[in-house]
């Protein structure tokens, strides 16, 4: 934390703050979108200011570190064409992977998610698709579902939270389709998107793993 404060005291590095809420202005008016990409703007003008600072040390190095920071951070945090579908009926979906309804609280289960090609440039959209289950007792009709995607390097480290979906499902299977959209300077190396999805208090997670090459 002390580390934090040095840093952020630093007159290059506020300069990169205010670079990153400048961007932050012109990229959304959607207050929802914003607060998803508010976190990954910050860190990235701080990390892009520092260092703009420190190999140029003037202002003008630190707001073009500030710049290149906070797209990063913007584009980290993006999930393209998001579609989910229900494609199995609650008895459909049991007779295939037989989740079992319990009597007083919902059950959730990924069965698989997959990005379409396990290798891909730093400029190519990485496609995912995944497929859940969702079973609920007698007595209700529907349950309310939040599905929240991660972005995540080879060690799990969490690079974007991509923001989460929630909505009211009814029983059965559902299918997920998207796109993640990388940054331009997205390292060469081992990336992960995790999907956790949570109802009532029944909770599942997983993740399919892709390659990003130079």
């Amino acid at each position: 934390m002390r580390g934090f404060r040095l840093l952020a005291a630093n007159p290059f590095v506020s300069l990169s703050l205010c670079c990153a809420f400048l961007l932050l202005g012109c990229a959304t008016t959607d207050p929802e979108q914003a607060q998803q990409q508010v976190g990954g703007a910050v860190v990235g003008a701080l990390l892009g200011g520092a260092v703009g600072a420190l190999t140029s040390r003037d202002a003008k190095g630190a707001l073009v570190g500030a710049a290149a920071g906070a797209a990063l951070g913007f584009a980290a945090v993006k999930l393209a064409q998001y579609q989910a579908n229900r494609v199995r009926t609650a008895e459909q979906d049991a007779k295939i992977y037989g989740l079992t309804p319990l009597t007083d609280t919902p059950l959730v289960k990924i069965n698989d998610i997959s990005c379409s090609s396990p290798m891909v440039t730093k400029t190519d959209p990485v496609q995912f698709h995944a497929d859940y289950s969702l079973s609920v007792p007698k007595s209700f009709q529907n349950v309310a579902v939040q599905e929240t995607y991660i972005f995540k390097d080879k060690d799990g480290k969490v690079v974007a939270n991509l923001g989460t979906q929630q909505k009211n499902l009814e029983p059965g299977g559902y299918e997920v389709r998207g796109k993640l959209l990388l940054p331009e300077n997205t390292l060469p190396g081992e990336y992960q998107l995790e999907l956790q999805i949570k109802a009532g208090t029944s909770y599942d997670v997983s993740a399919a793993r892709f390659q990003v090459k130079g």
